[in-house]
C-alpha cells in the first residue's frame, strides 16, 4: 500500500505580488498513515495556535 504525504507551510507575506518580506513560520512534512495520531493531536493544536497568533498580530483580533 502506498503512503500519502502532505506538506503544510504556514507563512506570512506583505502582499500577493510581494516576494520580499515572506516569513515561513512553520513547515510540517507528514505521512498521513504513519502520522495520523500526531496530526490529529499536536499538529492540529499547533496550526490552530499559529492561526490565532497571526490573527492577533496582523488582524488585531484573535483570542
Amino acid at each position: 500500500m502506498s503512503h500519502r504525504y502532505v506538506t503544510v507551510t504556514v507563512e506570512t507575506r506583505a502582499g500577493e505580488d510581494d516576494v520580499l518580506g515572506e516569513e515561513i513560520t512553520a513547515i510540517y512534512n507528514l505521512d498521513l498513515e504513519e502520522d495520523a495520531s500526531y496530526i490529529d493531536g499536536q499538529v492540529h493544536e499547533d496550526l490552530h495556535d499559529h492561526m490565532l497568533n497571526l490573527l492577533a498580530q496582523y488582524g488585531g483580533g484573535g483570542e
